[in-house]
């Protein structure tokens, strides 16, 4: 009834009419009340609780969705990123590219152990 009160509402107000014309006018009348039992209320309620979370649910999916597609075009553009930097490190000579970098990585200290054969930073010993 609570579903389908317009309805339901029609169908008792045109018997009303039939049953009581002869004794009452009837213009309109309202239905303010319905009971139910406990169990069919618990019933309803467990539904719009199951509904509410399906909905949850397929917001957090659409979230996820959406964050991955974010993460892939991030990935995509990093990566082109870094393809136009190998293909400028590649067309300039990348010997002089990777010696920048590991200067500007460089922490300012010497070391102190030198190993035969070993490299010293910055510095080309065969010129």
């Amino acid at each position: 009834m609570v579903e389908k009160r317009p309805l339901v509402k029609d169908e008792i107000k045109a018997e009303l009419l039939v049953r009581l014309n002869q004794y009452f006018v009837v213009d309109e009348f309202s239905i303010i009340d319905f009971s139910f039992s406990d169990q069919y209320e618990a019933a309803v309620e467990a539904k719009q609780v199951a509904q509410q979370r399906a909905f949850e649910q397929e917001n957090i999916s659409k979230q996820i969705e959406e964050q991955a597609k974010q993460r892939v075009t991030q990935a995509k553009a990093e990566a082109e990123a870094i393809r136009i930097q190998a293909e400028a490190v590649t067309s300039q000579g990348g010997a002089d590219y990777v010696k920048l970098k590991a200067i500007e990585k460089w922490r300012g200290e010497v070391p102190t152990t030198m190993v035969p054969g070993a490299t010293v930073p910055f510095l080309d010993l065969n010129k």
